[in-house]
């Protein structure tokens, strides 16, 4: 679907180049492939569920390569929406900082609808190097 009118939509320093919703088809990964300027950068969303009787949210993402980043959400189970409140720095996408803002919640059946932002940060002098894999709790809003 294509629109006449084109926005330009900034954060701060921060400028969005991609955002959308999808649903999933339940657990496993969803695979996003987003280009700017000739860049190209793969988002993996990863729902998984563990044994746990509490069923405990938490995520976990790392850098897999330079131009792909894999983001797991475990045990995702609540209708309620969660998601981080401050956004990861993904890396360097056009000799610039990337980043991502997300939020998740589930539907009867295992599916999950993910809402998620890309932002462009202003340019950097030199790459950014990639950040450790890191897990945080999730925060319910």
């Amino acid at each position: 679907m294509s629109f006449p009118a084109k926005a330009h939509i900034t954060f701060g320093d921060k400028e969005l180049i991609c955002s959308a919703s999808f649903l999933t088809f339940g657990l496993g990964e969803t695979r996003l492939e987003i280009e700017y300027n000739s860049d190209h950068l793969t988002l993996i969303f990863n729902f998984v569920e563990t044994d746990d009787k509490e069923k405990k949210p938490y995520t976990n993402w790392e850098n897999i390569a330079n131009d792909e980043a894999r983001l797991t959400l475990t045990n995702f189970v609540s209708p309620f929406e969660a998601g981080w409140k401050e956004p990861i720095k993904l890396g360097s996408l056009a000799n610039r900082p990337i980043f991502l803002i997300w939020t998740a919640k589930a539907h009867v059946g295992g599916i999950h609808h993910v809402t998620f932002s890309v932002y462009l940060g202003a340019a950097e002098a030199r790459p950014a190097e990639a950040r450790p894999a890191e897990a945080r709790p999730a925060e319910a809003h």
